[in-house]
């Protein structure tokens, strides 16, 4: 089955206890060539703008909060896993410079900005990966932060906006712009334009629907593929998957779904290097993912001996959980009695159906098919690359219907033979988009489908999941047929979700003393619960349990109607932005109460362009020499 003749020469095939070898095969070295240039042009366009400062074209300022984030960060600690090795970033402090001078003027000045910020800073915060819950440093009374080394607090990134962009082109849907809150033209915030002039907008399900007739109706807004990397959010990385839980017995999260895959596992210090293989077969094999992130007691587990963890994973739903947003602070503690956990709001309250998939492949055949596959509401989306002629086609199979419905197709891919590629699928705004190696694939039709046509259940986007089909509780999946191939290491991400929340002077939410929520809010009996026209239902349930799926109906939309020279703006950190859907008292209480849900064109300062400055290091990078102030060249970039 399109098996070469080298490959007879690769001996018997591998079994899941097989140590991983020594040398993969080497990576195409135009990726590595790209990846310089990226960086290369990133820095000279930072150091360019650095220099229109004299023409006063150009403006620097620092983020504030964590609104933004992941895209922009806010005061924060740079966190990495000492488990897994992920690198992620929390919300240091919920306290604003302004926050600081307000306290310590309450105080008498009596006490230093650092005094306050050490009051009230974080204590941990928790992986996005394997979810373990990390500290920034010894903490009084738990012993399991003893050895943790002390973290610093970092300031927000420094960003060089444009500040005279504006005054010869109309701002564009997705800029991430600067501007003086409406309430308070003294203060700077920023955020995500989503919304133009005169445009009615609607925010259901995670997304964005825009109408500028009250007799259209209301069309989704796609993200482009720049917009879409830009605000993708880490679900599971199988490159750091950590060697403590799986010698628990703690299942992987990408598992062969019959025997046309075989996983290999090679425990490598506190990780588990991983790889799968996929052996020639008539039909297709599949390599299916199920999304199942410990949790604080799997990891306290996980340290006694003789445990077994397998029995205890459950698949559920992957949410708009946020790494950033977990942060745990005294208070937090002191409400829990001390005990360490993430409470459930902070875990992500909504179902993300919009999901990315990144395969490292290495395909050693001359023929037969690769799949890559995603679902939502149980529809299975897919493209198949015929690896004979280089072709691919996009098709989509609902849940419940056997005949596969095609999308489009591209005639050269250029995954044709034997080679290694970085294979890319997005199912963002209803609309599929495919990468190879770093290049968007051209399509002969348009990759945008009908939601409603292919997802909706009596009227309702809804999971799905049955005996046969796991919907999605398998979210993703890569296939084989008649090749052989070997997946490195494969990613999965997730879109951004806006949180259909209103909060108008108007319209006042009535989830008073909750996170923005789609749903209405309740606790049932003393855990958090969504309210249904049959009772409330509770978030672990609708996470968990497909018996409680109906419960989506109940989410909300909310509405938006747009003036001449008014503007939609919302944070990328849609569950922790105080943003134009929640201008009802203020930001919070903070800095007065603006008109409405709106930004007017006069409180525009410009579109940010680039970070010409994130933290600094305080010793060289890889090592324990002090260096103060050694620039972040990493992380310095451009602003999508």
């Amino acid at each position: 089955m399109g098996k070469k003749t080298k490959n007879k020469r690769r001996g018997p095939e591998p079994v899941n206890t097989t140590p991983l070898p020594k040398k993969r095969a080497e990576k195409d070295p135009r990726k590595h060539g790209q990846a310089t240039r990226e960086t290369v042009e990133s820095l000279v366009i930072a150091f360019v703008l650095a220099f229109l400062f004299r023409t006063f074209q150009a403006e620097a300022f620092v983020i504030p909060t964590g609104s933004m984030a992941p895209t922009l960060m806010g005061r924060h600690a740079d966190m990495h896993c000492p488990e897994c090795g992920q690198r992620y970033r929390i919300n240091e402090s919920e306290l604003t410079d302004s926050d600081v001078d307000r306290i310590r003027e309450m105080r008498g000045g009596r006490v230093s900005p650092a005094q306050i910020m050490a009051e009230n800073r974080g204590l941990a915060g928790q992986c996005p990966n394997c979810r373990r819950i990390n500290w920034l440093g010894p903490v009084n009374g738990i012993r399991e932060s003893q050895d943790a080394v002390l973290e610093r607090s970092y300031s927000g990134d420094r960003i060089l906006v444009n500040k005279y962009l504006y005054s010869f082109t109309d701002p564009q849907r997705w800029d991430v712009v600067v501007f003086k809150y409406p309430g308070d033209a003294v203060q700077n915030y920023i955020k995500r334009l989503v919304g133009l002039p005169g445009e009615e907008l609607e925010i259901k399900g995670g997304d964005l629907f825009v109408r500028e007739n009250d007799s259209d109706e209301f069309k989704i807004v796609r993200k482009p593929p720049k917009k879409i990397m830009a605000v993708r959010q880490l679900v599971y990385d199988s490159a750091r998957e950590p060697a403590e839980l799986r010698q628990a017995g703690y299942p992987l999260r990408w598992t062969p779904a019959n025997d046309g895959w075989t996983a290999e596992e090679a425990v490598n210090n506190k990780r588990v290097d991983l790889a799968y293989q996929a052996k020639a077969t008539d039909d297709t094999s599949w390599l299916r993912y199920s999304h199942i992130p410990a949790n604080a007691v799997t990891w306290a587990t996980a340290e006694r001996t003789g445990i077994d963890l397998g029995p205890d994973a459950k698949p559920q739903l992957i949410t708009d959980y946020n790494a950033y947003n977990t942060t745990i602070d005294g208070q937090q503690l002191r409400r829990q009695d001390g005990r360490v956990a993430l409470p459930t709001n902070d875990q992500g309250l909504h179902w993300v159906g919009d999901l990315i998939v990144d395969a490292e492949v290495d395909i050693a055949s001359d023929e037969g098919k690769l799949v890559l596959e995603l679902v939502e509401a149980g529809c299975r989306f897919r493209c198949t690359f015929e690896v004979a002629d280089g072709s691919a086609e996009l098709t989509a199979l609902p849940f419940g219907s056997t005949a596969a419905q095609p999308i489009a197709a591209c005639g050269k891919t250029g995954v044709r033979g034997d080679g290694s590629h970085e294979l890319r699928m997005a199912n963002v705004d209803s609309r599929l988009t495919v990468w190879v190696d770093g290049g968007v694939l051209k399509f002969d039709k348009p990759t945008d489908y009908d939601a409603q046509e292919l997802l909706a259940s009596d009227g309702g986007i809804l999971p799905q999941q049955d005996d046969a089909n796991p919907g999605d509780l398998s979210p993703a999946g890569i296939g084989a047929e008649g090749l052989e191939a070997t997946v490195d290491r494969v990613t999965l991400w997730r879109d951004i979700y806006y949180i259909a929340e209103k909060n108008t002077k108007d319209d006042v939410t009535p989830n008073r003393g909750w996170p923005p929520s789609d749903f209405l809010m309740t606790t049932s009996p003393g855990e958090v619960a969504v309210k249904t026209d049959n009772g409330p239902v509770t978030w672990y349930d609708m996470m968990h349990d497909p018996a409680a799926w109906d419960a989506f109906r109940a989410r909300r939309s909310q509405t938006f109607k747009l003036g001449e020279d008014q503007f939609f703006v919302m944070g990328d950190n849609s569950a922790a932005s105080s943003d134009a859907r929640l201008w009802a008292a203020g930001n919070g209480g903070k800095g007065g109460i603006p008109g409405g849900p709106y930004l007017e064109r006069k409180m525009l300062i410009g579109k940010a362009v680039c970070v010409y400055w994130p933290h600094s290091f305080d010793r060289l990078p890889g090592t324990s020499i002090p260096f103060p102030l050694f620039p972040n060249v990493r992380d310095m970039r451009l602003v999508r």
